[in-house]
């Protein structure tokens, strides 16, 4: 039997892009808050003593210039004859001191520049110091791979606008420079070119020694495009004048380099995009229907089923499964558990997923409780423990509950722990070694989309061609494992990068063994 664990397929692990966790933004904004106050005040009293400053100079300037020109050229004589001599000058000399200066000196002494450097330093240490560099560079990435996914337009970002919706935040030359040298590093040879040549051949405002700098770079980009790309980028642009492949398994392999294929990439981002792959007479044969499953429960208010893709690969998309509360609901009773996602057996943060996720226990959250007994019902799967009496703690999951945040994404990756699996696998628990006892894997998969997003944030399957966009209250659900114990290979998907706003989703995956009973085996090996 040949088994490749999953997390052998997820690259080399990098650093935890955190400022992309849609949680992780708000201590620093609040932070970012409490800085601006401090300075807000500082600049306040700079400017009362800026203000002080000059009238007391004005009131100078005014005698000086009235008997000399020029302060610095007025000579003794004129001084002594025409400024001491007149019992005018006399006196607003000693007004000047007493008054306006002592204004002025108190102001200055107000400014206080040490005070507002220890209230800063206070706020630092209160949210555990500033973003790091690496950080900066991790949201940098985020948004190239936004501006590489959707292949937006150099112009439009500039302008604010993303995704089809204009904001009111704009790109400066400097950060457009930023970006583009953050993409040479990063390999991403049409993003950084699309940011160089823009700031190369507008009127920008980037210094002649920046702008030296980013001829440099295209040179180079354009020698990386011209040799190491030149196959790939010549696949593409196949797909895209004659049409994306769908269906492409790659074979089994030990890397896990081959895992995917570039199809699977371009399908991908293409969906992504919005862009359509599955072929008119396969979307002619789909339709929506009401459905109770023969349910009680579902009798008065039956499902709104829309099929996405036709079996054996079948994917069906649910209408108004929750209501807006119980969506509510869910998003708040999970924001405490939050933490940066992981992925794999081993558990560990990765580029591959950006965003935040937590596992919510049976019976800790009554909105989790209901929801796990409304999933039971309208699946006619069996994915709760706690309504189970008989079954054991490792042939169920959790409800997880993930949160997307601008720039999250999960690239595409597999469901289950393990794939290229075959009928005489069944995977086993893990928490106790000496007493082991069969589990399955993840037979299925049920998402929710907890709220709508404002734009990006598809779930894409490549191979199958077909994207569902995120709708609240709905949810999506298809099958890992076929009913004869393969794999099911064509159910690579990825969560695309999320454009604007924020994406909650709620995942509910069921293992085999507690679904023996649920979901009937083939008659046949390969019966689907």
């Amino acid at each position: 039997m040949f088994i490749v664990k999953v997390n052998m397929l997820f690259a080399i692990l990098l650093l935890c892009q955190a400022l992309i966790c849609y949680s992780s933004w708000q201590p620093q904004i609040e932070q970012e808050m409490e800085i601006a106050e401090v300075l807000k005040g500082l600049s306040e009293r700079m400017e009362k003593a800026v203000n002080s400053i000059n009238k007391y100079e004005a009131a100078i300037n005014k005698v000086y210039s009235a008997e000399c020109g020029d302060i610095s050229e007025c000579p003794e004589e004129t001084i002594v004859d025409n400024i001491i001599g007149n019992p005018i000058y006399n006196f607003q000399l000693l007004k000047r001191i007493t008054v306006f200066y002592k204004v002025m000196e108190k102001n200055i002494d107000k400014i206080n520049y040490q005070g507002a450097l220890d209230e800063i330093e206070r706020i630092k240490e209160k949210y555990n110091g500033l973003p790091q560099k690496y950080e900066r560079e991790a949201v940098g990435r985020s948004f190239l791979k936004i501006m590489d996914t959707y292949k937006l337009d150099i112009n439009d970002v500039l302008q604010g606008i993303l995704g089809e919706k204009q904001t009111s935040a704009t790109l400066g030359d400097s950060d457009l420079l930023y970006l583009g040298k953050l993409a040479n590093i990063n390999s991403m040879t049409d993003v950084s070119m699309l940011a160089l040549n823009y700031l190369v051949d507008k009127n920008s405002t980037i210094s002649e020694k920046e702008k030296n700098e980013a001829e440099g770079l295209i040179r180079i980009q354009n020698v990386r495009k011209k040799f190491q790309e030149k196959e790939k980028r010549a696949y593409e642009a196949e797909r895209m004048e004659n049409g994306y492949i769908l269906g492409n398994v790659p074979p089994r392999s030990n890397n896990p380099a081959d895992a995917l294929s570039e199809d699977d990439d371009i399908n991908y981002k293409a969906l992504c995009r919005g862009e359509t792959l599955l072929g008119e007479d396969v979307i002619a044969e789909l339709f929506c229907y009401f459905s109770h499953k023969g349910n009680p429960y579902l009798m008065l208010q039956p499902l709104k089923v829309e099929e996405v893709h036709p079996p054996p690969h079948q994917m069906l998309w649910l209408h108004d499964v929750l209501t807006e509360r119980e969506t509510e609901e869910l998003m708040h009773d999970s924001v405490p558990h939050m933490t940066a996602s992981m992925i794999g057996q081993k558990k560990t943060v990765s580029d591959m997923r950006v965003g935040e996720s937590a596992f919510i226990p049976d019976s800790v959250s009554p909105i989790v409780d209901r929801i796990n007994e409304k999933i039971n019902l309208i699946t006619g799967l069996n994915g709760c423990r706690r309504l189970d009496p008989e079954g054991k703690k490792e042939e169920f999951e959790y409800l997880q509950i993930a949160s997307y945040g601008t720039g999250g994404h999960f690239y595409l990756h597999h469901d289950p722990m393990y794939v290229y699996k075959s009928p005489d696998f069944i995977a086993q628990s893990v928490e106790d070694p000496q007493n082991r006892y069969n589990t399955g894997d993840r037979m299925s998969t049920l998402m929710f989309y907890l709220n709508d997003v404002e734009a990006g944030g598809y779930t894409a399957f490549p191979r199958l061609g077909v994207a569902v966009r995120p709708e609240r209250g709905s949810a999506v659900i298809w099958h890992n494992i076929n009913p004869a114990g393969f794999s099911d290979m064509h159910m690579l998907h990825a969560a695309c990068p999320v454009i604007l706003g924020r994406k909650m989703v709620a995942n509910k995956w069921f293992r085999e063994v507690a679904n023996i009973f649920h979901r009937k085996c083939g008659l046949y090996m390969h019966d689907y």
